[in-house]
């Protein structure tokens, strides 16, 4: 996995540096913006997809129950501007992933199970920009590449009476991976200070997460797993200068 970010991330960065500067010769702005968007984790096993099959009256059924789906991505950004048409953006931001909720009534005697999974990600990326000035227009095209960590949070509960009495098995782990990315997008200058912005984001991380039962001290250790996936997101920035 690190292999992979570190190619990708090297790659993009040398076809930024690549870019000839007389393409765009407006300074870049110190600006402040918050971001909203959507995202798509590339791995199926966080967006889930096994199933949990049980017993309704006498007919089985199969359930989808597994997995975190897919989620909201809110992050703020600092963009620092290094010469030209080049920038840093610094950003920091949740990735809230609790798209598994579930209650299964199993029998007429009251029998229950009920999952319930989150996954949490917290991105701190540190990012290369370069801008595109177009001569005349409000708009501004941009990519970039960087690099960053990921922490994550993950919860899993999985509940079931049986017999009138309720147990639980409650999974909690937390992890911290490195990460890499690439980005594109484009702004639209509302006004001398404000801008309308719309980013694509591509996030390459994950590694070893091992979560451990709040009850019995059980562990479960998933190796070389991929919390990476895709970010389209909307957002206003403020030029500070």
């Amino acid at each position: 996995m690190i292999k992979k970010i570190f190619v990708s991330v090297c790659f993009i960065l040398l076809v930024l540096l690549l870019i000839p500067n007389h393409l765009s010769a407006q300074s870049m702005p110190m600006s402040l913006g918050l971001e909203f968007g959507y995202f798509v984790p590339s791995d199926w096993t966080i967006q889930g997809s096994a199933t949990i099959e049980y017993d309704n009256f006498g007919a089985p059924v199969d359930l989808n129950a597994t997995g975190f789906g897919q989620g909201a991505v809110v992050n703020i950004l600092f963009v620092y501007p290094l010469r030209q048409n080049w920038g840093i953006i610094v950003d920091i931001g949740i990735i809230p992933l609790h798209g598994r909720e579930i209650t299964l009534a199993l029998a007429p005697d009251g029998n229950q199970e009920s999952y319930e999974h989150i996954l949490d990600i917290y991105p701190l990326n540190v990012s290369l920009l370069h801008r595109f000035s177009i001569s005349g227009s409000t708009l501004n095209p941009f990519l970039g590449a960087g690099i960053g960590l990921h922490f994550a949070s993950w919860d899993t509960k999985h509940g079931f009476i049986r017999n009138a009495q309720y147990r639980r098995d409650w999974f909690k782990g937390t992890a911290t991976h490195f990460s890499g990315h690439f980005l594109l997008g484009i702004q639209y200058e509302l006004s001398s200070r404000l801008n309308l912005t719309s980013t694509v984001r591509y996030n390459f991380t994950g590694g070893d997460f091992e979560i451990k039962n709040m009850d019995t001290d059980e562990r479960i250790e998933y190796d070389g797993i991929d919390l990476g996936g895709m970010s389209i997101k909307l957002g206003l920035s403020y030029n500070l200068n």
